[in-house]
């Protein structure tokens, strides 16, 4: 993701979110390309005939057939949009699209799309969007929903690993094969509860970020929860269902840009990590958000005027 700001304007570079062997779509503003959770505006290309698995999004979807002609199989029928036209998908519709041959379209989404509210069908079947390219969606939009990374770690170790200007290693590396990270601070103190209240002593907070891990030579995957040692992985209630970071490495300290230190309680229970746990996210003001989707808009209609 790449957004270069002047003042009230911002410049951003477009992402393939889907590269599957039959669809390309490219963000142009949405979660991944310019983390804008109230619009999502794509420009999407099918190399041939295909189909994708039934949908019943979450969101309102306006869409600009461009090029060559889409089937949208609903309760009601089925409806062809071609070149030139638009539709209009109410929230709560569902619907199969079908590509009888090469299209190129695109969707504006109100509010945003993600791997969550789009309302996907996974039936496992042969589809557009291939398992792999499900995969990279979900793992580009869990990067994208949280800059920051979060490992907790007990004082002493890290410490020591400090003093002797040595990687870091959790001890449960050599049998998980990963350090483990949490990218929702929300999340920090159930995982904390759920794997770490028997241990003993002070532990630490660092935060990083995928690109100053990357920096110091540590890959960062968004994969699904997993067992920590003999531990089980945390349950869905408690994860919601996302996906994790998973660091594969140790950690340099220069990977790390900030401590903070984690309050416990008597009874061993971590009970809030200031600085961490108590800081939320600052959401664009109304106004800001009504001003991006009228300019996403406003393109996109240029964009398909001229073709």
């Amino acid at each position: 993701m790449a957004v270069v700001t002047y003042d009230d304007v911002r410049v951003v570079e477009p992402v393939a979110v889907v590269d599957a062997p039959d669809l390309k779509i490219t963000e142009y503003i949405g979660n991944v390309a310019s983390v804008t959770p109230e619009i999502s505006a794509c420009v999407c290309e099918v190399k041939k005939a295909t189909s994708e698995a039934p949908q019943t999004p979450a969101f309102d979807e306006y869409v600009l057939v461009l090029e060559g002609s889409v089937r949208l199989e609903h309760a009601k029928g089925t409806t062809v949009v071609t070149a030139g036209q638009g539709a209009v998908l109410k929230a709560g519709t569902r619907v199969k699209w079908v590509w009888p041959g090469p299209c190129k379209y695109v969707p504006i989404c109100l509010p945003g799309f993600t791997p969550t509210n789009c309302g996907r069908e996974d039936d496992g079947g042969l589809h557009a969007k291939t398992s792999a390219a499900m995969d990279y969606l979900h793992e580009l939009h869990a990067k994208a929903k949280h800059p920051w990374l979060y490992h907790c770690a007990q004082k002493a170790l890290w410490d020591k690993a400090k003093a002797d200007g040595a990687v870091y290693y959790p001890p449960t590396y050599g049998q998980d094969g990963f350090t483990h990270a949490t990218a929702d601070p929300a999340k920090l103190l159930g995982v904390l509860n759920w794997f770490y209240k028997p241990t003993q002593g002070d532990w630490v907070c660092l935060r990083m970020s995928a690109k100053s891990l990357s920096a110091a030579g540590v890959e960062t995957k968004f994969e699904a929860v997993a067992p920590v040692g003999d531990i089980p992985a945390l349950p869905d209630a408690a994860s919601g269902g996302e996906l994790f970071p998973h660091l594969h490495g140790g950690i340099p300290p220069a990977a790390v840009l900030e401590e903070y230190a984690i309050v416990r309680r008597g009874d061993g229970s971590f009970a809030s990590c200031p600085g961490v746990t108590d800081v939320a996210s600052t959401p664009f003001a109304a106004a800001k958000k009504a001003a991006v989707a009228a300019a996403a808009i406003a393109a996109l209609l240029v964009l398909a005027r001229r073709r």
